[in-house]
């Protein structure tokens, strides 16, 4: 797929690249990517909204449980097996080091 833009568009969106630390193209791939997860996110919510029209509840119970347990599953005492494995290579001196906050934003930008 190409995307054509002007020379004005292709310029402002390297100046908007720049002061994030990425390159034009990895801007507009994030940019696109994320338009397409808002797409699903809206589309999900708009068969939320016709369900609840057809009066398609789960029951306040089942939903109470579900968030209980879902309140547990956050227990900082009580952590999962990512953060476990996580603080265990963290021990080991196995960190992955960002520096400063400009270099780990540009980190997580560039990330497909």
């Amino acid at each position: 797929m190409e995307v054509h833009l002007t020379p004005d568009q292709e310029a402002e969106l390297s100046k908007v690249a720049n002061a994030e630390g990425v390159d034009p193209e990895a801007l507009l791939k994030n940019a696109a990517l994320r338009l397409l997860d808002d797409t699903r996110f809206r589309a999900a919510v708009r068969e939320g909204i016709e369900q609840a029209d057809r009066g398609e509840f789960v029951p306040e119970e089942e939903v109470d449980a579900l968030l209980e347990q879902m309140l547990r599953s956050f227990e900082p005492l009580n952590p999962n097996a990512e953060t476990v494995a996580a603080t265990e290579a963290a021990r080991r001196g196995e960190l992955v080091k960002a520096g400063k906050p400009d270099k780990l934003l540009r980190s997580l930008n560039a990330r497909p």
